[in-house]
């Protein structure tokens, strides 16, 4: 008696596969060609608008801790993390608001709908 898996599951687990090898591709090129432009995640980086001094550290997992003087500075250094932390995604929809995304993806990726449009 011989196990045989339906042609459909393995059509659905090479897929997956090759997806996932896909995208591990295209963000370790993403990664690869913008790391310049990230600020750096190790050392003392020195900000303007401060009124005291701020430590931001990240624990094992990359979760920021941040200790401030003062509750201005720590909003300020909050803020600093989210960009930092979500630049990818602010460039992304800089992009989709120009009508420039096909520059960040491909083109074919990408075809404006109504909503896009507006």
């Amino acid at each position: 008696m011989s196990l045989r898996l339906p042609f459909a599951l393995v059509r659905l687990t090479l897929g997956a596969a090759l997806g996932l090898a896909g995208l591990g591709g295209c963000q370790a090129y993403l990664d690869n060609r913008y790391s310049a432009s990230l600020p750096p995640s190790q050392g003392i980086q020195p900000l303007t608008g401060l009124a005291g001094s701020a430590s931001i550290r990240r624990n094992s997992l990359g979760m920021p801790l941040i200790e401030t003087s003062s509750f201005h500075d720590a909003l300020f250094a909050m803020g600093y993390v989210h960009a930092t932390d979500r630049l990818s995604q602010m460039v992304s929809l800089r992009l989709m608001a120009q009508g420039r995304l096909a520059e960040m993806v491909a083109p074919a990726c990408w075809r404006p709908t109504a909503s896009c449009a507006r």
